[in-house]
């Protein structure tokens, strides 16, 4: 088993071994404020780095699973348009992740 944090678009590498399958655990804190909005301080990823880190992952490696956290909830502070924008990009990762399925 092998963990690969991802903070920073120079941070990504695929696991060593071609034949492991992986599990992509996305916490929206590694993206950039102008595409997500947490509680936590942000990264610097844009939503594209991000997807073509997926699609990348997808097309050497079979991805047995995906979570996606990282919303920043009413209840500490999260506000209207940030909500919005959350919601923009859980869609953009919804289509991504349904595209996959359907290669």
């Amino acid at each position: 088993r092998e963990v690969i944090w991802v903070h920073h678009a120079a941070d990504f590498r695929m696991p060593a071994d071609p034949d492991i399958p992986v599990y992509l655990s996305i916490d929206k804190d590694v993206l950039r404020e102008e595409d997500a909005r947490t509680n936590w301080d942000q990264g610097d990823l844009t939503l594209e780095e991000l997807s073509s880190f997926i699609r990348r992952t997808d097309e050497s490696r079979r991805i047995l699973g995906i979570d996606v956290c990282g919303e920043i909830p009413a209840s500490k502070g999260g506000v209207e348009n940030e909500f919005i924008l959350n919601c923009r990009t859980n869609v953009k990762l919804q289509e991504l992740f349904i595209s996959l399925q359907n290669r």
